[in-house]
């Protein structure tokens, strides 16, 4: 019994390490580390919907994002949890940028991307809201899935997918596809195909 209990302690501590580990932003420095904004293209008429987990999945656009992570947020309760885990809050231009982003009190809740400057000479709201977006994410594989939650706050990804449009039963839950939004139904809703670790770079 002693044993057992001296190996749940050590598996426990395992674990808070790991969790500390992947919560600790990293520094990358000053100056844009994702300067360009995201690609988004129209897809393809014949493309079909697809079904994942008992949702229907309509692609609205394909969607190519190199930016950096400001923040990010497990969610383990409800039909939209089961689907999409977790949402990123991701900044590209100037919110790739530590200086500004050092300026901002950012945080994630019930699906949202909440921010607060610190400094009212700081960027412009239209500024903050048109260069980074929160972003629910859908793995399109367990693979991706494991990459999606261990990847650190700070780091700049490279994702490549499909906006699109979920349906279940009487729910729909659409991305938006413009970056100029703000408030509900502001979010885009990203089928993750593919994700890249672009910094730091692996040594």
């Amino acid at each position: 019994m002693k044993k057992v209990l001296l190996l749940a302690l050590f598996l426990l501590c395992v674990w808070k390490c790991y969790v500390a580990y992947t919560l600790r932003p990293v520094r990358l420095g000053e100056g844009p580390k994702a300067p360009k904004p995201p690609v988004q293209k129209n897809c393809p008429r014949a493309t079909p919907s697809m079904n994942l987990k008992g949702f229907t999945l309509s692609p609205l656009a394909e969607y190519d994002i190199t930016a950096k992570i400001l923040s990010k947020k497990r969610y383990y309760r409800g039909d939209a949890a089961k689907l999409s885990p977790i949402d990123f809050a991701l900044g590209w231009g100037l919110m790739s940028d530590e200086k500004h982003i050092n300026r901002l009190k950012i945080k994630q809740n019930v699906r949202y991307y909440f921010w607060k400057t610190k400094d009212p000479r700081h960027l412009a709201p239209i500024t903050i809201s048109s260069n980074s977006a929160n972003c629910h994410l859908i793995p399109a594989t367990s693979e991706i899935r494991r990459q999606l939650l261990k990847v650190r706050i700070g780091s700049v990804v490279h994702l490549t997918g499909k906006l699109v449009q979920v349906n279940k039963a009487n729910w729909i839950w659409k991305s938006s596809t413009s970056r100029d939004d703000t408030g509900n139904g502001a979010c885009e809703i990203i089928l993750v195909e593919e994700i890249r670790t672009i910094l730091p770079k692996d040594p």
